[in-house]
């Protein structure tokens, strides 16, 4: 616990210089020792390459050990890595699996991905109150992403009356 709270003290660069290389090290030593928080922030080094080189592959390895765990972060990073093709092979049935266990977490990232899908008929057939839905559970977890997409829903009446006022507090 100790070293990854130290890792995000260094890519934060909170109370020391901010290092994005001593982060990647130090996630990367606690995920070995099983944090799964560690393990899922290892696997985000590696993915957007930050203090280490990018490798998508091995991006996803970290996140399937720390979504083994039950980690509903990890669990929804898979995910994307599933629905864009990035480190494996793209699979949509398998991406919106991975985003229901995590939204059903109450992950909002993974609310909100899930509401996408539902709103662009991606993966699963396009269902606007569904998404609605989601986009609101995942509102109330705090992604402003989510907010936004409420508000994109009441503004143009998409499964939700029109309401321009109400558009408009959530924008």
């Amino acid at each position: 616990n100790a070293q990854f709270n130290l890792a995000n003290m260094y890519e934060k660069g909170l109370g020391v210089t901010r290092n994005p290389y001593e982060a990647a090290q130090l996630y990367k030593a606690a995920a070995e020792q099983g944090h799964s928080n560690a393990q899922t922030q290892y696997g985000l080094c590696l993915k957007n390459g930050i203090g280490v080189e990018r490798d998508q592959p091995d991006a996803v390895k970290w996140f399937v050990k720390a979504s083994e765990k039950g980690n509903a972060a990890a669990i929804y990073h898979l995910g994307a890595c599933f629905e864009s093709g990035k480190g494996v092979e793209k699979d949509l049935s398998h991406a919106l699996q991975l985003y229901l266990a995590s939204a059903n977490q109450n992950y909002s990232e993974a609310q909100n991905a899930l509401a996408n899908c539902y709103m662009s008929g991606k993966g699963v057939p396009a269902n606007y109150t569904e998404a609605v839905r989601w986009y609101s559970k995942a509102a109330r977890g705090g992604s402003v992403a989510a907010q936004f997409n409420i508000g994109f829903c009441c503004e143009n009446g998409l499964g939700i009356d029109k309401n321009i006022d109400m558009a408009y507090r959530f924008y």
